[in-house]
């Protein structure tokens, strides 16, 4: 065989929002959160693709707008870390909308309930919660379930398991 089909590694964006974040190295302030979702889904993103690009806002929807657009014209695939949840200053969803088509906000699913995926200038975007585990396990996940299908990787590994007692949770999720 002379020749093999591959596929190139995929390239992210990262794009944290939010006017209480601070970086991990800044000395802290009262009402400040630190930033660890960029680094977190950095390492999350290592077996599918390396991150061009990462970005930490503040809630502004002119800034996020311009991020956002920016982070499209050098990544494959956009995470963007917070604002997908509903309030005043949450423009995750009306900018992606702007940008292209949202095809789901929301997901039956505890933590990453608040999730987007969009496709924002013909890019793949994903709005994941702001909280790590959330962002975490949601990008594991709905990113990874759905790379490895793509790419007919079927060699994950799964563990079944019974609790011995229930784990109560909310209804439908």
């Amino acid at each position: 065989v002379g020749e093999v089909e591959v596929f190139r590694p995929l390239s992210f964006a990262i794009i944290s929002t939010g006017d209480e974040l601070i970086s991990v190295t800044e000395p802290y302030r009262d009402g400040r959160v630190r930033d660890t979702n960029t680094t977190l889904l950095s390492g999350a993103i290592r077996p599918f693709g390396e991150v061009v690009y990462a970005r930490r806002i503040r809630d502004d929807k002119a800034l996020f707008r311009d991020t956002l657009k920016e982070a499209c014209d050098l990544a494959d695939v956009v995470l963007l870390s917070g604002g997908s949840s509903v309030g005043q200053k949450d423009a995750t969803y009306t900018t992606l909308l702007e940008a292209g088509e949202v095809l789901f906000h929301g997901l039956a699913v505890k933590p990453g309930k608040p999730t987007i995926l969009a496709k924002a200038y013909g890019k793949i975007a994903i709005g994941l919660p702001g909280h790590p585990m959330a962002a975490y396990m949601t990008f594991s996940n709905l990113f990874g379930g759905a790379y490895h299908r793509r790419t007919g990787y079927n060699n994950l590994k799964t563990i079944t398991a019974k609790a011995e007692r229930n784990f109560p949770s909310a209804p439908g999720k």
